[in-house]
């Protein structure tokens, strides 16, 4: 019968944030670059490695942290969810064991009810205050802006949908009126404008540069996109799309197929929103 080795001896007598820290630690990064990295704040990682689960959220957001911070250490994330269920278990039974026992009193005492440490009022606004937090602390997490999704869904774009609807009328009519004429170069440049002012948009860029530039999708779904040169990336939208992009940016930009040119710099910055570039 084979024993275990000593290493592995050592790692089942750590606690789960000593065992954590020490292959951070053995990984070269700080707690700085790991915050930077899961987007988990601060202190909250160093509670994980104090083992400090009195400064955790709740254990739905916990497990979703350990979660993360166990793959970006390469760690099992099942055998890490297991020790933090056992251990945070063992704690409880701990604390049970340790309480108090009732302390007996005299039969001439009188036993009066004590009164709750917090009112039930009390303890309701503190659940609320909490469940508020987890929401704000998940919308920042995933950067999503719930005021402009709320807005982009009551208030559309009105004047943008009449320009297109426009636009697609003039369209049917030119095909109805040329459809047995021979396309002249004005015709097929027009064609071309047509393609590019009708959603859905198909966009593309090859990069010559490094950097990164900010891309908003449809409902106002924002993303930081890492680029290098020699990379390519693409996007496919239903109604509109705003990139925003550094000065230095050099590269090709497709839409539809279509070669287009970079917008022009403005305070440092190129800006290209789809569809009112292409209708101005």
């Amino acid at each position: 019968m084979t024993g275990m080795s000593n290493e592995d001896t050592s790692e089942e007598m750590q606690t789960l944030g000593a065992f954590l820290r020490t292959h951070r630690e053995q990984k070269g990064v700080s707690i700085e670059d790991v915050s930077e990295s899961t987007k988990i704040s601060k202190p909250i990682l160093i509670a994980m490695e104090e083992d400090n689960y009195e400064r955790l959220p709740a254990a739905a957001f916990s497990r979703g942290f350990y979660s993360l911070y166990a793959d970006f250490l390469e760690l099992d994330v099942k055998n890490i969810l297991e020790r933090l269920s056992q251990t945070k278990g063992h704690i409880q039974k701990t604390s049970q064991k340790l309480q108090a026992p009732p302390i007996l009193k005299s039969k001439g005492q009188t036993n009066y009810a004590e009164s709750p440490f917090l009112s039930p009022a009390t303890g309701k606004s503190i659940s609320i205050i909490a469940c508020l937090a987890a929401i704000i602390g998940i919308c920042w997490y995933f950067s999503w802006n719930p005021v402009d999704f709320i807005g982009n869904k009551i208030f559309p774009q009105i004047q943008g949908v009449s320009q297109l609807q426009e636009v697609t009328e003039t369209e049917e009519t030119t095909v109805e009126e040329t459809a047995t004429a021979i396309p002249t170069e004005k015709a097929q440049a027009d064609m071309q404008v047509d393609q590019l002012t009708v959603g859905p948009y198909s966009l593309e860029i090859d990069f010559y540069t490094d950097g990164i530039l900010k891309v908003t999708l449809d409902d106002g779904f924002v993303l930081d996109k890492h680029f290098t040169a020699g990379k390519t990336l693409q996007w496919q939208v239903k109604k509109k799309i705003i990139l925003d992009m550094p000065e230095t940016i050099q590269g090709i930009l497709r839409l539809n197929g279509i070669k287009i040119p970079l917008p022009k710099a403005e305070n440092g910055r190129r800006r290209l929103l789809l569809p009112e570039d292409l209708l101005d």
